[in-house]
């Protein structure tokens, strides 16, 4: 997908809005196979990929913030500054057990396999009069149980 995101000031002039990414591209890979003596189970394995243009934010004018002590954002050109791209991939698998009264399924889901380090925010720390980044969530794996009568 590509796509523009864009507002107008009062004064007419245009800029990005923090959700100009300018791109997004999804996709899911995933495969069935049938296990067990008369295969009435099935194995299920499947892949997901995220990969977007990076958020955009304002920037923050570092002296001023640390003059008074708290972030201190420029706001004249709105949203210039932007994160990296953001890329995410998942791991599922599945077992699911067939049973003439009821299916059970185990799952192990992986998100963030690569443990790519993708940024949520920026912001103005006090104690170290600097600009740090803040990033979203580290590789997460997930164990599930399911019965279903």
């Amino acid at each position: 997908t590509l796509y523009e995101s864009k507002y107008k000031n009062y004064l007419g002039d245009e800029f990005d809005t923090r959700y100009n990414g300018s791109y997004a591209a999804n996709g899911i890979l995933r495969k069935e196979f049938k296990v067990g003596k008369s295969r009435q189970h099935w194995l299920g394995i499947s892949a997901r990929l995220i990969y977007t243009g990076g958020m955009r934010y304002l920037p923050e004018d570092l002296e001023l913030s640390i003059a008074r002590g708290e972030s201190v954002r420029i706001l004249d050109y709105g949203y210039t500054e932007k994160a990296d791209d953001y890329f995410r991939m998942d791991l599922q698998i599945i077992f699911r057990r067939n049973k003439p009264k009821y299916t059970s399924e185990w799952r192990v889901d992986i998100m963030n396999l690569t443990n790519h380090k993708n940024m949520l925010y920026r912001r103005y720390n006090d104690i170290s009069h600097s600009i740090e980044t803040e990033y979203q969530n580290p590789i997460i794996p997930v164990l599930s149980y399911r019965i279903q009568f």
